[in-house]
């Protein structure tokens, strides 16, 4: 089992790993984004940094976010999706974000919580 602390690092390394796999994915190995050899990070410690990037840049829906941060993470749909169902809701304290009626991610505060995860 693993265990993630969240910190403003943890968060951080996350958001840049998920910015630099989407402006290399979308914009290919001429762009300025892209380094060769650079070694892409994966695994569960960038999925939550990872999730918050998709909501700041308008992948919102459950599909969306599932899609890209397995991808980018190297990590099941199923790990990406646990991960999001325990930093979903209303308190600011324990949470990052939180889902509308219809589905829908929002970011729910900029402040990293003292929380812990186990996948």
């Amino acid at each position: 089992m693993h265990i993630i602390h969240l910190t403003d690092a943890t968060i951080g390394a996350g958001k840049s790993a998920f910015n630099s796999y989407r402006a290399a994915v979308m914009c290919g190995p001429s762009a300025a984004a892209y380094v060769p050899g650079l070694r892409r990070q994966t695994g569960l410690a960038v999925v939550p940094g990872a999730i918050l990037a998709c909501i700041e840049q308008g992948m919102i829906t459950e599909d969306e976010i599932l899609n890209g941060v397995a991808r980018l993470s190297r990590c099941r749909r199923s790990t990406v999706l646990s991960v999001l169902i325990e930093l979903r809701g209303g308190d600011p304290e324990v949470h990052l974000w939180r889902a509308d009626r219809t589905g829908n991610y929002h970011v729910l505060t900029q402040s990293v919580p003292k929380v812990a995860l186990a996948a």
